[in-house]
């Protein structure tokens, strides 16, 4: 399939391809496949970025702290996909998604380069509904038995299996800028800014994005917000794939000017 595809084209078969991937979009504007071409792997299990709404604060006495252990025995929610329109960049397709929830929005920005094997996603919330956490949520192929969670000066590595009382009890992770899944030839990490909290077990991987219970703080995360958070597929073990300074290029934007000559009274900063 060509990669300068049109953006009716795009949208009409929900599939297209860039240098690295062949990317398939479900009906409720997920991803249903992403498809590295290197090694003709599929990184999903059936979906990915899927909106997930859980009902939270049920803890009265640490309602914004504590997450209950049992939190995803519930019915399956997720926020509705309404509107859907994209365009092109040179190289780049953007794909802006409007959902919605009760009383809340969501308007996605998603961006996707013909050349790079990092897909960004930026989100404007609007959310208006008292106690519930939203989730991206990613079913990966292949999940490793560890992921590695990013920390100042290092990683920590923690299980993504629920054998035991030990491991069951870490339903939720956290990571600063980044957290990956590698196997010996390939994997997928996760960038983020500001959304640290995630879940990583026997194949599924969530990102808290928000939760809105009402202590200590009254109608938490009710405001409209925006954040950004990306997945890298790599197609090289995790020694290789240099997830620790993509992740710095994605947190760290660069400045660019368009002036040929360099302005003045520009700060250089090195390691």
């Amino acid at each position: 399939m060509s990669l300068r595809m049109s953006v009716e084209t795009i949208l009409s078969l929900m599939e297209f391809a860039t240098k690295h991937f062949t990317i398939r979009f479900a009906a409720d504007g997920s991803f249903k496949n992403i498809i590295d071409r290197e090694n003709g792997k599929d990184i999903l299990n059936g979906y990915g970025n899927r909106f997930r709404v859980y009902r939270d604060g049920l803890d009265l006495d640490y309602a914004n702290w504590n997450i209950m252990p049992n939190y995803r025995n519930q019915p399956e929610l997720y926020m509705d996909l309404r509107a859907r329109h994209a365009k092109r960049y040179g190289s780049i397709t953007e794909i802006v998604s409007e959902y919605a929830f009760h009383h809340s929005r969501l308007t996605e920005t998603m961006q996707i380069d013909d050349d790079s094997r990092v897909i960004r996603f930026h989100h404007k919330m609007d959310w208006k509904d008292d106690n519930y956490m939203v989730k991206a949520c990613f079913a990966l192929r292949d999940m490793p038995p560890i992921v590695r969670c990013d920390t100042p000066f290092g990683f920590q590595e923690r299980s993504t299996l629920n054998d035991t009382p030990h491991h069951r009890a870490q339903f939720e992770l956290c990571a600063y800028r980044w957290f990956d899944f590698s196997s010996d030839e390939n994997g997928v990490a996760f960038f983020n800014h500001t959304k640290g909290g995630f879940y990583a077990k026997e194949g599924k991987v969530e990102l808290t994005l928000l939760r809105s219970a009402n202590y200590p703080c009254p109608h938490m995360d009710q405001h409209p917000t925006a954040y950004d958070y990306a997945i890298y597929v790599h197609a090289k073990p995790f020694a290789e794939a240099e997830v620790d300074n993509q992740a710095n290029l994605f947190c760290m934007p660069c400045f660019y000017f368009h002036h040929a000559e360099a302005p003045k009274n520009t700060i250089l900063v090195s390691d």
